[in-house]
């Protein structure tokens, strides 16, 4: 697995398909030895560098694997967040992104109602030319 997160990660591979998350469903995974742990910790400190979240989900908090990750402080690390199910992960996701862009729809906004305020002005004038109409 850290294999494969490396990948991911890597330069060439990150240009082409650069990732703002990753999910990582333990709801079929019995348990996790302290070596396992600690990958996960060596993984989110290379996504933290890429500002990746990490996502964690398919176990509770009380559980062999909610206690193995929290042996090593995984929790205490920048962008993880944990849930319950895959569900609830990706429902978290996507409401980042939409958030998001609700942000960047708003920033741009005055520039976009402007934009309007001209086209409008400029309707206004073409449907006077069209009626000969002159003031």
């Amino acid at each position: 697995m850290e294999e494969a997160i490396r990948n991911l990660l890597e330069a060439a591979q990150w240009t082409r398909n650069p990732i703002r998350f990753l999910v990582l469903d333990f709801s079929l995974v019995p348990g996790v030895d302290l070596s396992a742990s600690e990958a996960l910790v060596r993984i989110q400190h290379l996504l933290v560098s890429k500002r990746v979240t990490l996502i964690l989900c398919g176990f509770a908090m009380e559980s062999p694997i909610g206690l193995a990750f929290q042996s090593v402080e995984l929790f205490e690390g920048e962008n993880v967040e944990v849930f319950l199910d895959i569900n609830q992960s990706i429902e978290w996701t996507e409401n980042v992104y939409l958030k998001a862009w609700f942000d960047s729809v708003k920033e741009a906004e005055p520039e976009a109602k402007a934009i309007g305020e001209f086209t409008d002005a400029l309707l206004l004038s073409i449907n006077i030319k069209d009626n000969f109409v002159c003031l």
